[in-house]
């Protein structure tokens, strides 16, 4: 954690007036954001889930409960708003996929550089080695 996250926690922690759900909340929202515990693509993916668990949600509650209760605009805004999760959820998959062709690009490349370099050096032990043996001849 940063130090700035371990001078407020204490403080936060120490209030009498906080519940313990709320201390936990408060505890989860500063290790999530916090620069070490997730790095960027945990946080995407974390968003990417909270998006498509609240479009599933949406669509259970929406099924089930308020199936006969939402009446023109409240219906329209209601599902219009789980699509939006929905479309979110996907944005994010697709940034993620993104993001997951580029690393494997760039990691390939790493691999063929340190591949070619390792083939290079063994050549030149190997023509070193021969050059010895000629040598003694």
């Amino acid at each position: 954690m940063t130090p700035q996250l371990h001078m407020y926690l204490p403080e936060v922690c120490s209030s009498k007036s906080k519940s313990k759900t709320q201390l936990f909340v408060l505890h989860f929202q500063a290790v999530l954001w916090s620069d070490m515990a997730l790095n960027a693509t945990a946080r995407r993916r974390w968003l990417g889930g909270v998006f498509l668990g609240g479009a599933v949600l949406m669509l259970v509650v929406g099924q089930t409960i308020l199936q006969n209760r939402l009446r023109d605009l409240a219906f329209l805004g209601y599902w219009l708003v789980c699509f939006g999760l929905t479309g979110l959820a996907v944005t994010v998959a697709f940034l993620d996929a993104r993001e997951n062709r580029r690393r494997l690009r760039h990691e390939r490349r790493d691999l063929l550089q340190t591949t070619l370099k390792d083939i290079q050096a063994a050549a030149r032990n190997r023509q070193r080695a021969n050059g010895k043996r000629h040598r003694k001849r």
